[in-house]
């Protein structure tokens, strides 16, 4: 088989999977729990704080006098529900509001129970903005500087944590990292 029938093939395949994710109904409902993280797929620990990874003496940022740090990596906003565990992840080139409300509005129904870390791009999640307007989330937090799980509401993020452990040292074991192709 030619290049050129390959990389049809490997197109074809991408659109039809990115069609099927697109027509997935959201995560979630009354009564469910869904938890929202962002991670940057560079092998370096959040916090530095959990198992280390094949990555983590490389440097993972470089500085730049005139514009501060620049991270080097995709940022993946990930989404997965606790009671289910069907995990949902996103590149994102913006970790700010904007994008994370947006992520939330629509891969999460009304009235689920949303948990995430205190990023301040999570500031405000309780009420989102969806296609319909205005939907009602139940957001907890939980501060990881702190606590793994916080003591008044038991809130936690070990699911997502761990889903982004797990596909790290997948990808730093095989040594292919992530690409744009």
């Amino acid at each position: 088989m030619g290049n050129d029938v390959m990389c049809d093939w490997k197109n074809f395949i991408r659109e039809a999977v990115a069609d099927e994710l697109a027509s997935r109904p959201p995560l979630g409902g009354v009564g469910q729990v869904v938890q929202v993280d962002e991670s940057l797929f560079r092998g370096k620990r959040k916090y530095n704080r959990g198992r280390l990874l094949a990555g983590d003496n490389v440097p993972g940022c470089s500085s730049d006098h005139y514009r501060g740090t620049v991270d080097k990596g995709p940022w993946i906003v990930g989404l997965i529900s606790e009671s289910t565990g069907e995990l949902r992840l996103f590149e994102v080139k913006k970790r700010n509001r904007r994008t994370l409300h947006a992520i939330v509005a629509k891969n999460v129904y009304p009235g689920t129970t949303v948990v995430t870390d205190k990023w301040k791009g999570y500031d405000g999640l309780w009420t989102v903005h969806d296609d319909l307007g205005h939907m009602v989330l139940n957001h907890l937090t939980v501060n990881h500087s702190e606590n793994f799980v916080d003591p008044e509401t038991g809130a936690h993020t070990q699911k997502i944590e761990s889903a982004w452990t797990a596909l790290k040292q997948d990808l730093l074991k095989r040594g292919k990292g992530t690409s744009k192709t």
